[in-house]
């Protein structure tokens, strides 16, 4: 069974609202069996929850999602599902690690959406072996950056990109809302869902 991730790290933008708004907007759009989990430093009522080890702040807590075994679909909780995610789920359960193309960048990777079907533990290990506290603190190097690199010298292999396989991945800010085929909509920094007219009613309706 493929497990449907998200992290929630209180403190920003994002409360337990947008948690459960996700794990709803999971259940309209995926018709197999899969189990949707959070990691968090908080208990989401109504959500299973995967307690956060480490006091890493920000996006630097999506580190810990590789102590989860695949398959797995790690989906930022900005990201709004429009369209069925079966062909999501059925490629997680296919391949190894899969990070976004970045929408602007393309030969670069985003880490907004990821999936991945083996042990990701030897990653997640070899982020506990460098210096976290002076990366994070100084930003050396952008978290998604960091993880191919790790993935690399951890596994010899580097990740996959997924929008080269699977179809229907769009950000707003590039294709905007009203793209067909769209599956998932991907908002990667502001605006935010919330602050766009042209979703905000489709957002809102199942915070």
């Amino acid at each position: 069974m493929v497990t449907i991730a998200c992290v929630y790290r209180t403190g920003g933008v994002y409360n337990e609202k947008h948690v459960k708004r996700l794990q709803r907007n999971v259940e309209e759009h995926c018709a197999v069996p899969y189990r949707f989990v959070c990691l968090s430093d908080a208990v989401v009522d109504g959500v299973s929850m995967v307690s956060l080890l480490h006091k890493w702040p920000g996006w630097w807590s999506k580190w810990e999602l590789y102590r989860l075994k695949g398959p797995v679909v790690f989906l930022d909780l900005d990201t709004m599902v429009m369209g069925s995610l079966l062909p999501l789920v059925n490629y997680a359960k296919q391949h190894s690690f899969s990070m976004l193309s970045d929408f602007y960048v393309p030969h670069k990777y985003a880490s907004g959406v990821m999936t991945w079907n083996e042990d990701m533990e030897p990653l997640y290990r070899k982020f506990l072996e460098q210096d976290v506290a002076r990366i994070v603190s100084r930003q050396t190097m952008l978290e998604q950056t960091l993880a191919a690199k790790l993935y690399e010298e951890a596994t010899g292999g580097i990740p996959h990109m997924l929008q080269a396989s699977v179809a229907g991945i769009h950000s707003f800010k590039v294709h905007g809302a009203g793209k067909s085929g769209c599956m998932l909509l991907c908002f990667h920094g502001k605006p935010r869902p919330w602050d766009c007219p042209a979703v905000a009613e489709e957002w809102n309706r199942l915070i």
